[in-house]
């Protein structure tokens, strides 16, 4: 399918970007696309993936999923699936230890709250590490077989911030203190932080107070 061969060119790409920015412990992520639900075993229990998500080194795209929330744009699914490579780097960072230790120790004191406010940023920056990506593959295209993402594909990239931001997708049920991913204006700005700025590693999100993000 002409669609799973867009996940497979941009994993080459995201592989080359994140090999040369990341360094020589790049270790690349595994690329599984299906469509409604897959089954496999994880630390020998078994479990249904039914979204597009990243998970232990594995980027599961979920192409029913995706048609849902992007549509046919191309360069949405490209942020999408640059944005789950992003947790892959946060993985590689040990950044995904950090968050899920403290998440646990705020639950056992029953802080969800914190807990959720911690698992905005790193989705926020995920966020920002597909915007990174985003700008090198506008930077290479000219000398590489994959289009340059246009004005009208960055429009359609700022509306699928807009479609997973937490203010959008539960609507009348949406609050500060249920909020886990970031509102759309949030996850829009730190997009656009990683596609202006040339150096992944400046920004630190989890150092920032909540009113920064």
């Amino acid at each position: 399918m002409v669609e799973n061969l867009l996940y497979v060119r941009c994993m080459y790409y995201l592989d080359d970007y994140w090999s040369k920015a990341y360094g020589e412990n790049y270790i690349k992520p595994r690329l599984i696309v299906y469509t409604d639900s897959i089954d496999l075993s994880v630390d020998g229990r078994d479990k249904k993936i039914t979204s597009t998500c990243y998970l232990g080194g594995i980027v599961f795209i979920n192409t029913s999923q995706m048609n849902q929330i992007v549509g046919t744009s191309a360069a949405a699914r490209v942020y999408v699936m640059a944005h789950e490579v992003g947790h892959h780097i946060q993985n590689l960072l040990t950044d995904l230890d950090m968050v899920k230790q403290r998440q646990s120790k705020m639950i056992k004191k029953g802080d969800t709250v914190g807990a959720n406010r911690l698992s905005i940023r790193c989705e926020l920056q995920a966020d920002y590490y597909a915007g990174t990506f985003c700008r090198y593959l506008n930077k290479i295209s000219k000398d590489s077989d994959i289009e340059n993402i246009s004005p009208d594909g960055i429009v359609d990239i700022i509306a699928a911030t807009n479609n997973i931001g937490d203010d959008v997708l539960l609507g009348g049920n949406y609050s500060a203190e249920v909020s886990d991913h970031g509102t759309a204006e949030q996850r829009k700005r730190w997009f656009w932080h990683g596609y202006n700025d040339d150096n992944f590693s400046r920004q630190s999100i989890y150092d920032l107070r909540d009113d920064q993000l």
